[in-house]
């Protein structure tokens, strides 16, 4: 009875600590997908940015081939 009572107690213990370390892991791996969805954010914020850059600096270009034809 013994034996078996730390056989239980041994698998147990098992079974919570690999929940704690999912737990730990779920956690970890919940805190990499903000840091990058917060990246992905900045990117495309920053695309965003450079097309509009890249639209005005067309247009400035048709204008100044506009005048020099």
């Amino acid at each position: 009875m013994n034996n078996t009572n730390l056989l239980i107690i041994a698998i147990l213990s098992s079974i919570l600590l690999t929940s704690c370390s999912n737990n730990s892991k779920i956690d970890r791996l919940s805190s990499e997908l903000q840091i990058l969805n917060s990246r992905v954010e900045q990117l495309s914020h920053d695309l965003n940015k450079i097309r509009t850059d890249v639209h005005t600096v067309q247009d400035d270009s048709a204008r100044t081939n506009k005048h020099l034809v």
